[in-house]
């Protein structure tokens, strides 16, 4: 269920706790067609997401889990993956073939 926007620090993201059971999205206020970065908190983890649209479909992308991903590292993530958006690629398409190297490596 996602909750409302909210600025997002480290402090804050430690405080957070999940319930067994249920799975919560908060978002960053985002810059209106810029997409969005997203903290997705289980019981057990903390995810980065980056949520956009691409070719009038919304997208999700994952970016990592916190702490071993920063708040910092987050946003770096999303920038770049405007920057590629702005240049007309889609960056879920580029972790993917990157995942998928790795595995095969």
């Amino acid at each position: 269920m996602p909750k409302m926007s909210v600025p997002f620090t480290d402090r804050w993201i430690a405080s957070l706790k999940g319930r067994e059971g249920e799975r919560v999205v908060y978002w960053e206020p985002a810059r209106h067609g810029a997409g969005a970065l997203g903290l997705r908190v289980s019981a057990s983890t903390k995810t980065f997401v980056y949520m956009y649209w691409q070719d009038g479909k919304s997208k999700m992308m994952t970016l990592g889990r916190y702490p071993q991903i920063s708040l910092a590292e987050a946003h770096k993530a999303v920038g770049e993956a405007m920057v590629l958006r702005e240049r007309g690629g889609d960056p879920a398409e580029k972790q993917v073939a990157a995942n998928e190297q790795r595995r095969n490596a």
